[in-house]
């Protein structure tokens, strides 16, 4: 036997009596712990201490667990749902936090949330998801789609918040604003304005609601008509119209909206004339303002020369 494989089998006797003293010698638990910090990868063993210092009473080891879970990704994500119904207000900020750090795996169980009872909870979950952001969009449409309605209600709010990164989702919007419940529909009109002038193909459903029953959701579709400033020969008529809105508060949104099509916005002008001589005062100053500024011609911008470039010979 060479002096190379007499070394070998000596090595292997020696681990063979130290394995014999750690069985012979320490508690079984001890035992147990030991194999498993030399079989567990370390991050599944982080893991397990996270896990196991959320159920102990100090809450500093608690917050820092929820903190850290964010980077073990989808397998904490239950851990930290279960969190957002505490009753600790920074525990729950603080999985919230971690929800949305771990980001599009977290959607699904997030939005299972969204009809949930506690008013917490679920203000909690349409904050991450607007976290979240673009990869919460399918999810999202289809709950525009075929949810409840209180799912719906929460869809639409996240949708205005994501502004416009909700492009995707303009279609599922636009067929909320002919929805039968009045809220969504203010929401739906909400978000849609949010989108921006690239929600081009919600100015019909806009104009139409921009006459509702409802004062809130004609409000909501006349502010959003401005957002878009679009389409001016379809959109200025409708805005001219609600100038004479029973509601000051709408009146006063469609000069907002007027404003916002600048020099365009002169084909409302006898509208606004008409409204500048309303017998209620803000209505009357705020046409009165819109008028000024669209017969006060727009100064162009000088032409840049050398010297007023800073440039010298």
């Amino acid at each position: 036997m060479s002096t190379t494989d007499k070394l070998k089998k000596v090595n292997k006797s020696w681990w063979l009596i130290v394995a014999l003293a750690v069985f012979l010698f320490l508690p079984p638990t001890d035992c147990t712990g030991v194999f498993y910090r030399m079989t567990t990868d370390p991050l599944q063993q982080e893991f397990d201490t996270l896990t196991k210092h959320l159920s102990e009473k100090s809450r500093t080891k608690r917050l820092e667990a929820l903190e850290k879970l964010a980077k073990h990704g989808e397998a904490a994500v239950p851990l930290l749902i279960d969190v957002l119904e505490d009753d600790d207000p920074e525990s729950r900020s603080v999985a919230a936090r971690s929800l949305e750090t771990i980001g599009a795996a977290a959607v699904e169980p997030l939005v299972a949330l969204l009809d949930s009872d506690d008013w917490h909870v679920q203000a909690t979950v349409i904050a991450v998801l607007s976290g979240i952001g673009k990869p919460a969009l399918p999810a999202l449409g289809r709950i525009l789609q075929s949810g409840d309605q209180t799912e719906q209600l929460a869809a639409a709010r996240i949708a205005a918040n994501l502004g416009p990164d909700a492009l995707e989702i303009v279609p599922d919007l636009v067929a909320a604003l002919r929805s039968s419940n009045a809220e969504y529909r203010r929401l739906a009109a909400i978000a849609i304005g949010a989108v921006g002038p690239t929600a081009v193909e919600a100015v019909e459903d806009l104009i139409r609601i921009s006459a509702d029953f409802d004062p809130d959701v004609r409000l909501a579709a006349v502010a959003a008509l401005g957002q878009l400033a679009v389409k001016p020969e379809a959109v200025l008529p409708a805005l001219s119209t609600a100038l004479e809105d029973r509601d000051k508060r709408v009146r006063l949104e469609a000069i907002r909206s007027i404003e916002a099509f600048g020099a365009r916005g002169v084909a409302a002008r006898a509208a606004l004339k008409q409204a500048a001589s309303s017998d209620d005062v803000a209505t009357a100053g705020a046409a009165a303002h819109a008028l000024e500024k669209l017969d006060t011609p727009q100064k162009a911008a000088p032409e840049e020369t050398p010297n007023s470039a800073g440039d010298k010979e």
